[in-house]
């Protein structure tokens, strides 16, 4: 099935911007401790005793190197990520991969709620008086019927209500299965 046959775009979403950037930065710190060790590991500007010291300060070295490079591929498929939400379906665009989901193929929709709790101060007066405040994260996964599965969460859809109101009221007049996980 193509893009086209789902009709005309609604709406089209796009990860913000302020992700992306945050995801850039963060992958730059361990690329660049991990390229420094490795020079300063070579170059005998870090202290070592043997030979031993310097293949392990290499191997932990590269290690977060390739951590970097790694979440920098990740965030760079966030500046390529496009949701696009059509009459009859929607349908993903990422490094120039298309996926395609149109309603009637979905099989079940899956929603995850996790509870993380957050520390509050009670007021200026009681400062050291703090309470748990539990805020819900939520990550969804859409599976299609021949088991091609999407999944997303705030960051790589920023405030997806709309979207999940449209997905919520497909769900309910196609009975495609909804299931939450606490």
């Amino acid at each position: 099935m193509s893009q086209d046959s789902l009709g005309e775009p609604i709406r089209v979403i796009r990860p913000a911007l302020t992700t992306i950037i945050t995801g850039l930065i963060l992958s730059m710190i361990p690329c660049g401790i991990g390229v420094g060790v490795i020079i300063g590991t070579i170059s005998g500007y870090l202290p070592r005793n043997d030979i031993v010291d310097v293949w392990w300060g290499l191997l932990v070295s590269g290690g977060i190197l390739v951590a970097g490079l790694a979440l920098f591929y990740n965030v760079f498929g966030l500046l390529t990520f496009r949701l696009v939400i059509c009459e009859k379906g929607f349908y993903t665009k990422c490094r120039g991969k298309l996926r395609v989901f149109p309603f009637d193929e979905i099989k079940e929709v899956h929603e995850t709620i996790l509870y993380s709790p957050y520390l509050i101060a009670k007021g200026v007066q009681k400062l050291f008086e703090w309470t748990k405040l539990y805020l819900a994260d939520r990550s969804y996964r859409i599976v299609r019927q021949d088991d091609v599965v999407l999944d997303f969460d705030r960051d790589r859809v920023p405030k997806p209500k709309l979207f999940i109101m449209i997905l919520q009221e497909e769900a309910e007049c196609r009975n495609i299965p909804w299931i939450i996980h606490k």
